[in-house]
């Protein structure tokens, strides 16, 4: 088990609280045509034994677009990862890639909200701002400048169920998840 402890919030939000863990990280690069798809690829070459130990390491669920944002809301950088299965949270084989690396994340919590559709949709980007004004109502802080995206299904592959995520602001620097 993860350790994932997760509960519903206020009205449009739910509360998940993430201890501390290894992700396997990759920069998501936008001078490539499909930047998204290039980064999921490196993920799971990393799960299909491109890793110093040579070993297959099963899928997890959901994948996370980290992205940051400057003053104006624009995005500066982003990165993809995904949670390492536990038979290998102790001792996580390093990757052979070097766009792809293993952090170590300390506990967080995050706010998240729902929704089914697809990644590019108008919508889902509007789910961010439902999900800022729910926890507002509720005088929720959370980091100024980084918004997740979870998506729980393989890159385009239909109907996704998606969650966009704010993180609460009482967790670390807010640059970076990893510690």
């Amino acid at each position: 088990s993860s350790g994932i402890n997760a509960e519903y919030g206020g009205c449009g939000y739910m509360t998940r609280y993430i201890p501390s863990a290894h992700w396997i990280v990759t920069t998501v690069d936008f001078s490539v045509p499909e930047p998204a798809r290039e980064a999921y690829i490196r993920l799971h070459r990393y799960r299909y034994k491109n890793n110093d130990a040579g070993v297959r390491i099963p899928s997890t669920r959901p994948t996370l677009t980290l992205e940051w944002l400057d003053e104006n809301g624009d995005m500066t950088h982003s990165e993809m990862a995904m949670y390492v299965s536990e038979e290998f949270q102790d001792v996580p084989p390093a990757s052979t890639d070097p766009l792809t690396y293993i952090e170590k994340w300390e506990d967080f919590t995050v706010y998240s909200r729902s929704y089914g559709g697809y990644l590019e949709d108008n919508l889902f980007e509007e789910q961010f701002d439902l999900l800022g004004e729910a926890l507002s109502n509720q005088r929720i802080e959370t980091a100024k400048f980084l918004r997740i995206k979870a998506a729980f299904t393989y890159h385009r592959y239909g109907s996704q169920r998606l969650e966009a995520i704010l993180r609460s602001s009482k967790n670390g620097r807010q640059g970076s998840l990893a510690e």
